[in-house]
This record gives structure tokens, C-alpha cells and sequence, in this order.
């Protein structure tokens, strides 16, 4: 984090809930305020945690992320393209959907 605030113009954190990202955000800011960064573009990151559901969405974002990665090809290998393409559609209907409500 201290490379990231004094150096990076972003930051990405794993496998967190988004009380750990707040906290991290919120740490990473206090840093670049320190190095007189603070009022320089950033962006944060995240990827949540895998119990992580659509309804976190609001909590990661009052926690400071500008952008969610998710993994879940790291929760339930894929076996072929068909079962991608299932994984991709039932993203598409619960996160994308949910976020565009945001």
C-alpha cells in the first residue's frame, strides 16, 4: 500500500470483504495525503471475497472502489465453453444487473 500511495496511480485489493477495502482505502488515502498525492487521479479496485454476493455492491463502492474484479472461474473450474458462457450469462443477470442499479 505505501508503494501504491506513493508511487501508483491505483491500487487493487484481493479476496477482500468491504470492510477490509474500506479500511485499506481509507489507509492508502492517509498515505497519499502524507506524500501530498491526495489530490491526484487514483483509482481503486477490489476483488471480493468468494461468499461476495450482488448485494455487497453499495458497500464497495461506500467503501471507496471505483471497480470490482470477479473471479469466479477460481471457485468452480470450467470445463468447457458452454459452462463459460452459463458462468458469464448468470454474471451478467445478478452483477452487471445490479450494479447498473447503483
Amino acid at each position: 500500500m505505501k508503494r501504491a500511495a506513493a508511487y501508483g496511480d491505483g491500487w487493487c485489493g484481493f479476496n477482500l470483504t468491504p470492510a477490509e477495502t474500506a479500511a485499506a482505502v481509507n489507509r492508502i488515502r492517509q498515505l497519499r495525503a502524507a506524500n501530498g498525492r491526495g489530490a491526484e487521479p487514483f483509482e481503486f479496485s477490489v476483488s471480493p471475497v468468494s461468499e461476495a454476493t450482488p448485494d455487497d455492491l453499495r458497500r464497495y463502492r461506500d467503501a471507496g472502489i471505483d471497480e470490482l474484479y470477479l473471479t469466479p472461474v477460481f471457485q468452480h473450474p470450467l470445463r468447457n465453453e458452454a459452462e463459460l458462457t452459463t458462468m458469464l450469462e448468470g454474471l451478467a443477470g445478478s452483477w452487471v444487473t445490479a450494479a447498473a442499479k447503483l
